[in-house]
């Protein structure tokens, strides 16, 4: 009778170990030694993001999507293709839940550290060039933005031309004043020279 009672408590601890070793999703069994790892690197690299978009690339064929990955990667950027599933888990982990809404069909995840601005409007000219690429909706530096705001976002002049912007307007009263300042010089200068020609003559 004890032996019974040793095997069946050791039948029950395996039984609650396996139970232990899965995560519940959506009614989707996943196996911690499988994906939970898989899901620790995404909720790494979205906080290592300043930002990311998602995006639904159903439509796309292999030499569009191959284009994209490729401009993508020309402006240091990167794109991976991931489960619903795995993203619901790091969302939810992360305290952005209001994410998974959006998680239906494909689910391809554009990530940049420091360029949103640029990240939207490469998506944005991609999409409007390839009609199946589907912004979903993005999260910049903590808060969500959906998709007509990445738009709006893609419209915005790039970091380096709101640099230059910046500079011209600085520089421009600067000009003004070396003017004013310089026309009492020119002035005095056209004097003595009229004077001059008057002596010769």
């Amino acid at each position: 009778m004890l032996e019974l009672k040793i095997a069946y408590r050791g039948r029950a601890r395996k039984v609650i170990s396996c139970l232990r070793e899965v995560f519940i999703f959506q009614g989707v069994k996943m196996g911690k030694t499988e994906n939970i790892e898989k899901v620790k690197g995404i909720i790494k690299k979205l906080e290592k993001s300043n930002g990311f978009i998602l995006t639904d690339f159903k439509g796309l064929n292999v030499s569009e999507i191959s284009d994209l990955r490729r401009r993508i990667k020309e402006e240091k950027y990167e794109y991976k293709v991931l489960k619903n599933t795995l993203l619901g888990f790091a969302f939810k982990e992360m305290n952005i839940s209001e994410l998974n809404e959006h998680l239906s069909g494909p689910t391809a995840i554009a990530f940049t550290e420091d360029n949103t601005t640029g990240l939207s409007k490469l998506l944005v000219d991609f999409s409007k060039e390839f009609k199946s690429l589907k912004i979903k909706c993005g999260y910049f530096e903590g808060e969500f933005i959906n998709d007509e705001n990445i738009i709006k976002i893609a419209s915005l002049p790039s970091y380096e031309t709101l640099i230059s912007m910046l500079m011209s307007t600085l520089k421009a009263p600067l000009y003004g004043i070396v003017s004013v300042l310089n026309g009492p010089n020119r002035a005095l200068v056209s004097t003595l020279n009229q004077i001059a020609k008057s002596k010769e003559n």
